[in-house]
């Protein structure tokens, strides 16, 4: 029996375009929830319950991540289009943006320490905290 977690509500303002399934630890029971949506008629939103970056990004054997070449495709093109977006609407809000490489690179994050703050290692996400600190 699968159960759809969603609420009747969504459904005015945004198309559903994906689902997920997971089996429910409390009664072994299969789950079916929302894991992407976009909004309707022209509304700006899209989101996902997850993590599109992990096809590309992460390798921990103990996480079984998949790394085929249609999930790092897949998952590439969820994340250039959330860029492309973002993009847009800066544009649209009079940012002008880089007009190269040099210039964009003086803002990247990467100039910035990472502080890894993952240190509990008892905690579910250990391995992937890390802070940067902006001052």
């Amino acid at each position: 029996m699968k159960r759809q977690l969603h609420s009747a509500k969504l459904d005015p303002l945004f198309e559903v375009l994906g689902y997920q399934e997971f089996t429910s630890p409390d009664n072994e029971e299969m789950i079916k929830y929302v894991a992407m949506i976009e909004g309707k008629n022209g509304l700006p939103i899209w989101a996902v319950q997850f993590h599109p970056e992990k096809a590309l990004f992460e390798w921990s054997p103990s996480l079984h991540y998949p790394h085929s070449e249609t999930a790092v495709l897949a998952n590439r093109k969820i994340a250039d289009f959330f860029v492309t977006q973002v993009r847009k609407f800066s544009i649209s809000r009079g940012a002008r943006g880089f007009d190269n490489f040099q210039d964009e690179s003086e803002f990247g994050i990467y100039n910035y320490q990472a502080v890894f703050t993952g240190a509990d290692v008892n905690a579910t996400h250990a391995i992937f905290t890390e802070t940067y600190i902006i001052q």
